[in-house]
């Protein structure tokens, strides 16, 4: 499953953003979504992002001073259209947590020995052999202990 993730880009930033039809596309075994969703709600809470409502708009009248006055909200609006829309719930920048929701949010993770995690993962000998040689790592190698951490961290929320 990691690879799938790893083929499609998914990275931490975008794995909260994730909806229940992207999530079906990447794993269309049931048994495994199910897990996955059991897991990705606990850790993330619900799947769908909420910025957006469906709504039915009937009847549309608008000026440009509606248009300008308005400042928290979306402008009510009247005219003899009638069709399904999608409208911003509130005028501001988009975020899928409030800042409340954030600060109280925090990521624990069980520690663990890098040196070990390193050598016991296939690519993580060559980057732990490389650090012991040169007491530096290279951009290629660096990116390989991100990609082996970042693997762990994953794997690790998504099984518990």
């Amino acid at each position: 499953m990691i690879e799938v993730f790893q083929d499609n880009e998914i990275t931490i930033e975008i794995l909260p953003k994730l909806t229940e039809s992207y999530i079906k596309e990447l794993i269309p075994n049931i048994g495994m979504r199910v897990r996955f969703m059991e897991n990705f709600k606990k850790y993330f809470g619900n799947a769908e992002p909420s910025f957006y409502q469906n709504n039915t708009l009937d009847n549309i009248d608008i000026s440009f001073s509606d248009i300008l006055s308005e400042s928290n909200s979306t402008a009510s609006v009247s005219t003899n259209i009638s069709s399904e829309v999608l409208i911003p719930i509130e005028n501001r920048e988009i975020s899928l947590h409030s800042r409340e929701q954030l600060d109280s949010y925090r990521i624990v993770f069980p520690e663990f020995d890098l040196r070990t995690l390193l050598i016991t993962s296939p690519l993580g000998n060559s980057v732990s052999t490389f650090f012991d040689a040169n007491k530096i790592l290279d951009n290629t190698r660096r990116n390989k202990m991100v990609d082996i951490i970042m693997k762990h961290m994953f794997k690790y929320h998504v099984t518990q």
